[in-house]
């Protein structure tokens, strides 16, 4: 299995950042994908792209638990415009994954420090059980992640594949 955590990607376009920008909305708005743009708070009003991004999300009814979402941030460049993508999963499930990991990475630590103290005293060590089972619960999610990822695969190519239409430009 290959490990790949948000696959990412850049287009370097020689277009201005406004051209840019304004060809993938109205490329975006006539394809069946849901979006969301967006400023960062505190970007540059010089420039109009800079800390602009979009979100690309398939339509409602075609997702599903493991469907990936495309940030693509747009870059003002020497030679015309940046387009960065990241793909990740939903935010509420990337969150979820990363306390989870979080949470079971605590108890395991704990776990084992409990289990040290109890060898110190000479007792049963029923401590590393625990930690054990963290470890465990800990590489199922991997796992599971990994399952996601390849369900994922088809509905990522579909998001490039609406993206670089949009933008007109090839992989």
């Amino acid at each position: 299995m290959e490990l790949k955590l948000r696959p990412t990607f850049t287009v370097d376009l020689q277009d201005p950042c406004t051209l840019v920008a304004e060809r993938l909305k109205v490329g975006l708005e006539t394809a069946q994908v849901r979006t969301k743009w967006a400023r960062v708070p505190g970007a540059s009003s010089e420039s109009p792209c800079e800390g602009t991004f979009v979100w690309i999300a398939m339509p409602e009814n075609q997702q599903r638990f493991w469907s990936p979402w495309l940030q693509v941030s747009i870059l003002p460049h020497e030679r015309g415009t940046q387009l960065f993508g990241r793909f990740s999963p939903r935010p509420a499930v990337w969150t979820a994954f990363a306390l989870s990991y979080l949470f079971l990475a605590c108890v395991a630590f704990f776990s084992c420090m409990f289990g040290l103290s109890q060898l110190i005293l000479r007792q049963h060590a029923w401590g590393f059980w625990i930690a054990l089972g963290a470890t465990l619960i800990f590489t199922v999610m991997w796992w599971a992640s990994q399952v996601g990822q390849r369900l994922a695969d088809q509905q990522m190519h579909a998001l490039r594949e609406t993206f670089d239409r949009a933008v007109g430009s090839s992989k």
